[in-house]
């Protein structure tokens, strides 16, 4: 590439990239180059290589030993990529794939090291937007490096997404983000605790079988207890307020985690940034779930004060402990900065998500269906696409919420498609859509990206992000369609396209 970086291997893929280990052959050095997607078939050159100078940028304001080092941008026959810093390593999200559940000791390291990066990152007014396991690096140096700074976003940075587009993982979006769209720092913090949570539970906590049901208990199903967070019970439970707010801030994280070793010397809980309202109570430190009325907005009067005071208490026994990951060294290999690693013998692999049990579950085309291989991590990518139109025209404007699962080797994949009639009004929710709408779905794969093409019945095809029929809403109560339905579609994979005719099955959303 560029004359000057010879590719070795392709160590990563992800929403908006693969990365490669390559050779400096200038530097004589090892680096990692990441070549971006065509996101879509919208993109145009230019607007590519914007993302990729913009991801850059952002990334290369940011020096800290916790952030990813950037080195270069260059140009490859028309195709933009981003050379970084090589960091021998596997993923949190690999881990936990591989063998489970962390220890809660190695998960207060880990966040030690991502509180660090995202200090950096807030203090330089950057917003990371994608924290979750699959970009946390766990180095064979005991470093902890925060990468993929690809939908990241900065003062004097203008957004590269669509009005009402959702960029990230479904998983860790914020309640926030779900309910406004407007990400904060305070989002950064809600992602780091489903993080911490997956990490020492196995799995996010509010992962359902759809990437709609999976919002829909973001924003308000309460929070499940975490058994196995042990001393970092009250971190979680801080982090994963639903009103940010409430939420701790990046100064109480850091004092929680840097407890001193005596718990009658706990440092100063700060104050509270907002006052609680009247009538609010506490839930004891140990209850299973809080009070679905922090949900919108109801702050229990001195939450984040108990949680901090009780985190001075017990945190302080992950401060004193001896650290140490020779758990994870000794049952997997250190293999390099994204590379997949393998269990070696007398290590257990984690039980199926729920997701990934409902997508083996989903019926499978007639055609010849090859064995899958063992569970991978689920990876979500939702496309939105929003807009209005004339209220007196008899067309429609639709809004398509497609949400892709896939295993590493693409063996299965299954889309989830919501469509909407808004006449005039733009509109979020769940939707009933016209059963009687025929689609096909045609996926290719691109270096990795998968395309998506929707055909009609009438035979017009169309891209993720164009326009589509849609159905009905109820737009005089403003009330969500509870009994909305959802357009789903599983592909087999043969080769490198793939086909499969959709139906419409009833899904409900409260």
């Amino acid at each position: 590439m560029a004359g000057r970086y010879r590719l070795v291997e392709r160590i990563g893929r992800g929403g908006m990239g693969t990365v490669w280990r390559a050779r400096d052959e200038l530097l004589n050095r090892e680096v990692a180059v990441k070549r971006l997607h065509y996101s879509s078939l919208d993109d145009d050159v230019d607007r590519l290589f914007e993302r990729t100078g913009r991801e850059a940028r952002i990334a290369a304001r940011l020096s800290h030993p916790n952030v990813v080092v950037v080195h270069d941008v260059v140009d490859d026959g028309g195709s933009p990529a981003i050379v970084m810093e090589y960091v021998p390593s596997v993923t949190l999200a690999e881990v936990i794939r591989k063998l489970g559940p962390v220890p809660p000791e190695e998960a207060a390291r880990i966040a030690s090291g991502v509180i660090a990066a995202l200090r950096a990152a807030h203090d330089a007014g950057v917003v990371h937007r994608d924290i979750k396991p699959g970009n946390v690096l766990l180095g064979r140096d005991d470093r902890v490096v925060l990468t993929d700074f690809g939908i990241a976003v900065a003062p004097d940075t203008s957004p590269l997404t669509m009005a009402g587009q959702l960029m990230g993982s479904i998983d860790y979006c914020s309640p926030e983000r779900l309910d406004r769209g407007t990400p904060g720092p305070e989002s950064d913090l809600w992602a780091l605790g489903v993080l911490l949570y997956e990490a020492v539970e196995g799995e996010p906590p509010f992962r359902r079988e759809t990437g709609v049901e999976t919002a829909y208990a973001i924003v308000w199903a309460p929070v499940p207890s975490a058994p196995a967070a042990g001393p970092l019970a009250p971190l979680i439970e801080g982090l994963l307020v639903k009103d940010p707010v409430g939420r701790l801030t990046v100064e109480d994280v850091e004092q929680m985690l840097q407890a001193p070793q005596s718990p009658a010397a706990g440092a100063a809980v700060p104050a509270r940034r907002a006052a609680a309202g009247p009538g609010t109570s506490v839930p004891p430190a140990g209850s299973r779930h809080r009070s679905a009325g922090v949900a919108k907005g109801l702050r229990p009067r001195n939450r984040k004060a108990r949680w901090l005071a009780a985190a001075a208490a017990v945190v302080a026994s992950v401060a004193c402990a001896v650290i140490t990951v020779d758990w994870m060294r000794g049952e997997m290999d250190q293999s390099p900065h994204h590379a997949r690693a393998e269990i070696m013998p007398g290590a257990s692999s984690p039980s199926p998500s729920s997701s990934e049990t409902a997508a083996s579950s989903t019926p499978r085309p007639t055609a010849r269906t090859p064995q899958a291989p063992p569970a991978a991590e689920t990876e979500y990518g939702p496309l939105w696409s929003d807009g209005w139109i004339d209220p007196g025209s008899n067309e429609y404007w639709a809004q398509s919420d497609i949400t892709v699962r896939t295993t590493e080797t693409l063996t299965t994949l299954t889309v989830e498609l919501r469509l909407a009639q808004t006449g005039g009004v733009s509109s979020t929710g769940s939707w009933r859509t016209r059963p009687e709408e025929d689609f096909t779905l045609n996926v290719e794969e691109t270096d990795g990206f998968l395309v998506y093409r929707w055909t009609l019945k009438d035979g017009r095809t169309v891209s993720a992000g164009e326009h589509m029929f849609a159905g009905q809403y109820n737009h005089e109560t403003g009330n969500r369609d509870a009994g909305g339905d959802s357009y789903v579609a599983t592909a087999t994979a043969d080769g490198e396209t793939y086909s499969v005719q959709g139906t419409f099955a009833s899904a409900s959303t409260d």
